[in-house]
């Protein structure tokens, strides 16, 4: 194979210590998370790459420079287990330089630093129409895989058995199975040590690279239903999660907990219906759908504002499309949970005459008090202070 002469790289780093389940992440690189534009608080950012459109771009293009240029995004996860790794770019392009390929590797390092780990290698070797797709640890002959757009990249691992599985899905929106390489076992001693990440090359002169990273996840496979940080407990982060993968829509089918095989609104019910226990609009997660959850995402001041997709679970998006709005409340008015206290079997559910009016009261009464929170003028006026 050519040499990777020069390189741009974008690389991850995720390190596991040796308990517990794999500590999920969903990083979608929507560009509005509350940190630098990231969902997640713990990735350690010295990137060039930018966010535009719902994606994190990578672009860099070589002249007659045969300087390495290199983005990193870093980030350490606890625990340390059986997991899936999927990344969906919404675009790759790749062009090498002279006698050198561009490639993108997404790999995890499941021994010591010397240890290539489990993972994937795409480079540009092949005639125009096609990518060459490396196993990185059995390193056997290449698959020849057409380039499409959008792509996915898989990776599976059991760490009972230490076999392994990596997959190309050249295009995650149709039915057709991905491309396999044959299921391999990872022979050297998985030790504490293991790293995870994504690095783009852009090899030579006048070389070039272009991503467009979609989403990120990685998630335990040996953990409960729903549970998709892997911490053994239900809660808070993860049905946020789980309304982020609804609103990215194309995600692990970890995600699809009724097994329809679409990740929707209906597998946000069901996290908070059959697993939480609990109602839509449980905005707090305290086991009732009542007057503080209202406070809670209504003091969170994302109701119909001009922010799309900003919006998570406790702020009040609750039907998953990443934002706050009446949808959002007649989706949980609907679930006939307000007032009700904590779930029980036997549930009142109320006529659509009440919903309606109750939905209006509760539009009413908050929007007006939105309003006087932020106009100061309007709560002195309120109080009979003027």
């Amino acid at each position: 194979m050519k040499n990777l002469a020069t390189s741009i790289l974008f690389v991850l780093f995720v390190t596991y210590p040796s308990f517990g389940s794999v500590s999920g992440i969903l990083e979608d690189f929507f560009g509005v998370g509350e940190h630098g534009g990231f969902h997640d608080p713990d990735w350690i950012v010295t990137s060039d790459g930018e966010f535009q459109n719902g994606t994190y771009v990578i672009e860099n293009i070589n002249g007659d420079s045969n300087i390495d240029q290199s983005d990193f995004l870093e980030r350490i996860i606890d625990g340390k287990g059986s997991f899936r790794s999927i990344l969906e770019l919404r675009a790759l392009r790749m062009r090498g330089g002279e006698h050198t390929v561009s490639g993108l590797t997404f790999s995890h390092r499941l021994s010591s630093p010397n240890n290539g780990g489990v993972g994937i290698f795409l480079d540009n070797e092949r005639p125009d129409d096609q990518w060459s797709f490396w196993d990185t640890h059995a390193f056997t002959l290449p698959k020849p895989v057409p380039i499409e757009s959008p792509l996915r990249l898989i990776i599976e691992f059991d760490v009972t058995s230490s076999l392994y599985t990596v997959a190309y899905d050249n295009d995650p929106r149709d039915d057709i199975a991905p491309i396999r390489h044959d299921e391999s076992m990872y022979r050297p001693d998985v030790s504490e040590f293991q790293e995870f990440f994504l690095r783009v090359v852009a090899g030579g002169r006048r070389a070039s690279v272009y991503a467009e990273l979609d989403y990120l996840s990685i998630l335990p496979l040996d953990a409960a239903p729903g549970d998709f940080s892997g911490d053994g407990v239900l809660d808070l982060d993860d049905l946020e999660m789980m309304t982020r993968a609804t609103r990215i829509g194309r995600v692990d089918s970890l995600f699809d907990l009724d097994g329809d095989t679409h990740v929707d609104a209906n597998d946000i019910a069901y996290w908070v219906r059959e697993l939480g226990n609990s109602y839509i609009g449980d905005a707090n997660l305290d086991g009732e759908f009542n007057s503080s959850d209202l406070v809670l995402v209504f003091n969170a001041g994302e109701y119909e504002d001009d922010v799309s997709g900003a919006s998570i679970w406790y702020s009040g998006d609750w039907n998953g499309d990443g934002d706050f709005t009446t949808a959002d409340l007649v989706f949980a008015f609907q679930d006939a949970g307000y007032e009700m206290g904590p779930r029980s079997e036997i549930q009142f559910v109320p006529e659509p005459t009440f919903i309606h009016v109750s939905l209006l009261f509760v539009v009413g009464l908050f929007g007006n008090y939105r309003r006087r929170k932020s106009d100061p003028s309007l709560r002195c006026r309120s109080f009979g202070w003027h």
